[in-house]
């Protein structure tokens, strides 16, 4: 199927997002696909942010997947790249996950305990203490555009079988035929179209939960359960993956099992 498209696509640009798509619609990013919307819609009260944040994280992912199409532009081998992130960047996202929500969990506290803190005169325990230690440290780029950025970034290089075939194995050689003049193009569509749908979903929520908290007049305490979800999702699917890996196999998403069969059947075509 996937060879067919590769030599019989007459619309190089359409099939480079429709790939992107496939990509998105797999069990395998299902883990990351979730994490990204809990965080991209979280601050239900400040829909610019939340507009901002997700166009960053799509340009993240648009980045990353040109950034490395651009490696074997010009000149690099394949295999050797696509085994590398096949074999390291799906384990790697387990442990950046994890420490990412540490550190959120460390803003949104000094955020929800700075003016309490200002004002409180009581005896701090030490736990109190040492959190509020860390706290000031200058983690605010983790509230902002920046960590959208990165997020994308870092998910798009998060490489399992399945999406891996898409991008190394049809996307790249349909890029490597393509002009050197537009080439470029391919993996920015791939990468909106892998990530297109995140964006909508975080916007649609956020709106949602928006219309909810005015008309309860709760919008404070929804925004707040948004965020302790996504710091719980963040460490939850994090110690997940990461204890994937001790474990000696992968952990990316209801499915996967079955997209690591189909791609090894693709190989034989």
């Amino acid at each position: 199927m996937l060879d067919f498209v590769l030599h019989n696509s007459t619309f190089p640009l359409l099939t480079a997002f429709l790939l992107g798509l496939l990509t998105m619609l797999s069990p395998c990013p299902f883990c990351s696909d979730m994490t990204a919307l809990s965080y991209l819609s979280r601050n239900v009260s400040n829909m610019r942010a939340i507009v901002m944040g997700s166009l960053c994280y799509v340009l993240g992912k648009c980045f990353s997947y040109t950034l490395l199409a651009l490696v074997f532009i010009l000149g690099a081998q394949t295999e050797g790249v696509r085994a590398f992130f096949e074999t390291y960047g799906e384990p790697a996202l387990g442990p950046f996950l994890l420490i990412m929500g540490v550190a959120i969990a460390i803003f949104s506290y000094r955020e929800a305990h700075h003016n309490h803190d200002s004002d409180s005169h009581t005896h701090e325990h030490a736990p109190h203490r040492l959190i509020r230690s860390i706290s000031k440290v200058n983690l605010k780029p983790l509230n902002g555009p920046v960590a959208c950025f990165i997020l994308g970034a870092v998910f798009a290089l998060a490489f399992c079988p399945y999406s891996g075939l898409l991008y190394f194995g049809t996307l790249i050689p349909l890029t490597m035929m393509q002009p050197m003049s537009w080439s470029w193009l391919m993996p920015v569509l791939f990468g909106l179209g892998d990530a297109l749908l995140v964006m909508i979903l975080a916007i649609l929520l956020s709106k949602g939960m928006a219309s909810i908290g005015k008309m309860t007049g709760k919008m404070h305490s929804i925004e707040s359960w948004l965020r302790r979800i996504s710091i719980i999702l963040f460490i939850g699917v994090g110690i997940y993956m990461t204890v994937g890996i001790f474990g000696g196999h992968h952990h990316c998403g209801p499915g996967c099992e079955h997209d690591h069969q189909h791609t090894e059947q693709c190989s034989h075509h």
